[in-house]
């Protein structure tokens, strides 16, 4: 019996084909497209990227059937035992991810920058865009190691509530319960004491909807000729510098993303729930800045949020005073820095702003912001920006969103806002 995904795919490779050659025969004819054929080409990329989403969700149905299901001659499936939902690649898409038939991510890149003929990748071809030059979606163990490798020295990630897209846009519910002020609980849910036998009052809780739409990420690694046909040394650099960008430019994007075709970051204007504490310091921090922080951060957050500081702030923390000129931030001599700052650990990157200006300090608690990822790397290769100098240009494209989940600060019952996000103002 012939499978069904695998059909599927050969269907998907074959009308590729046929728009690609609707390119070419332009090209090769030294014209434009005519009305026609792009209209043709268009039709036939978009029923392209709808067979490569439905390959997708078939493959996901049959890799949780694998891994949750294990039946026996004919017997019930057992139930599976719930796993520990975190943002590593196995964890949001599962387990018994293949190889490609590739031994390394390396040997994939390779087989890549080769342009030779190779079976295996033409498996592997989409096209990224209608018109545009194709690539190759990297094999998903070798994608997730990437996706890990980069996890490891990001700020964001690691500590945002992370799911997985299997399609270009996910929706997620959240409850509309940020105002206690009026003592109701998620936007409806009131108390009310009842006597025996009173008839209550149906209410209604208000949700909203978060919608995560995945953006593309696209990076351009160069390696020299002699570096790519030097083996072991190649993967190592070029995985070693691609898990490298991929991680600096999420957690740009997490932090400080405007929301237009990229992720709504932590600190964009439109992050509706960040409060942005006045400074009293002037260009510097001073310690009732730390203190007007960490009371505006949410009591039941507090536990795991992280201060966020750029580098050069660090100078001004370890001779922070108090009122009788003793340090406040005392480093020591033999173990160094402190980790925390009133008991949280804290961060130091060049991602956030400088000191005296907006976001050079805060306090945040990334739970409250979500992160959508696509778990397709797709890797295209050029030798021709890099002709004059002999080198080989890589570009990899990651695709994912986010954005923070409340929609406003929070509201006690005495009218006091915290937040998840907590920043200082210029």
């Amino acid at each position: 019996m012939a499978n069904p995904i695998e059909t599927k795919k050969q269907q998907r490779w074959a009308i590729l084909q046929e728009a690609k050659s609707i390119v070419e025969n332009a090209q090769n004819e030294n014209r434009k497209l005519t009305t026609d054929e792009r209209q043709k080409h268009q039709k036939m990329m978009a029923e392209v990227e709808e067979m490569a989403e439905t390959v997708e969700e078939m493959e996901r149905i049959r890799m949780e059937e694998a891994r949750t299901m294990k039946v026996s001659g004919g017997s019930q499936p057992e139930k599976a035992t719930a796993a520990k939902r975190g943002p590593d690649f196995r964890s949001l898409f599962g387990e018994n991810h293949d190889n490609g038939g590739y031994a390394s991510l390396g040997q994939f890149l390779r087989a890549v920058a080769s342009g030779q003929y190779d079976a295996k990748l033409q498996k592997r071809f989409q096209a990224l865009d209608p018109g545009a030059a194709g690539g190759f979606t990297a094999p998903e163990e070798h994608g997730g190691w990437l996706f890990d490798a980069a996890l490891e020295s990001e700020i964001v990630r690691p500590r945002a509530t992370v799911w997985a897209m299997n399609a270009e846009t996910r929706r997620v519910a959240a409850f509309d319960g940020l105002d206690h002020s009026q003592n109701s609980l998620f936007g409806g849910f009131q108390a009310v004491w009842m006597n025996e036998l009173e008839e209550g009052n149906i209410q209604d809780a208000a949700i909203r909807q978060i919608t995560l739409q995945a953006r593309k990420l696209a990076i351009f690694t160069g390696v020299s000729s002699e570096l790519l046909s030097s083996g072991k040394e190649f993967e190592q650099q070029l995985t070693g510098a691609m898990s490298s960008a991929i991680a600096y430019n999420l957690d740009q994007a997490f932090l400080n993303g405007n929301g237009v075709g990229q992720p709504q970051g932590v600190f964009s204007a439109d992050n509706d729930a960040l409060i942005e504490v006045p400074r009293t310091g002037g260009g510097a921090i001073v310690y009732a800045d730390i203190v007007n922080l960490y009371s505006q951060m949410h009591p039941a957050l507090a536990s795991g949020a992280v201060w966020v500081a750029n580098t050069n702030v660090l100078p001004n923390l370890l001779t922070l005073q108090d009122a009788n000129g003793s340090l406040i931030w005392s480093p020591d001599g033999a173990r160094g820095i402190p980790a925390t700052l009133l008991g949280r650990p804290i961060i130091f990157t060049e991602k956030v702003g400088a000191l005296g200006t907006r976001t050079d300090l805060s306090l945040i608690n990334f739970k409250g912001y979500v992160i959508g990822m696509r778990k397709q790397i797709e890797v295209a290769k050029s030798a021709d920006i890099g002709f004059m100098r002999d080198a080989v240009h890589f570009r990899t494209i990651v695709r994912c969103d986010g954005c923070g989940s409340w929609n406003q600060p929070f509201t006690d019952q005495n009218g006091n806002e915290f937040s998840w996000s907590v920043t200082l103002d210029a």
